[in-house]
Parts: structure tokens; C-alpha cells; sequence
């Protein structure tokens, strides 16, 4: 499972590691909202059957 969340999202971030994401990439400029660019974290969730 994949995901994107803001870099400025702490609170999010943190629940996402917490229940077993790890970042694997970033993507800097992600988002722009007038003048001001946003970067994201890429996670990811490994599930096994």
C-alpha cells in the first residue's frame, strides 16, 4: 500500500510509522497552492500473506 502525506504533517507521519509505514522517497514541489510549494513524503506498507 502507498500513500503521500505532507512533510508538515508530524502528527500523520507519526501514525502512519506507528502502524508499520516506511518513507521511501520525497517529492519535493508535490503540491503548490499559490505561490507557496509543498513537499510530500512517499510511504509504503508491506503486507504478507
Amino acid at each position: 500500500m502507498h500513500l503521500a502525506v505532507l512533510l508538515t504533517a508530524t502528527a500523520a507521519i507519526k501514525t502512519y510509522k506507528r502502524n508499520g509505514f516506511e518513507v521511501y522517497g520525497t517529492d519535493p514541489g508535490a503540491i503548490r497552492i499559490g505561490d507557496i510549494t509543498y513537499d510530500q513524503y512517499l510511504m509504503m506498507k508491506k503486507f504478507i500473506r
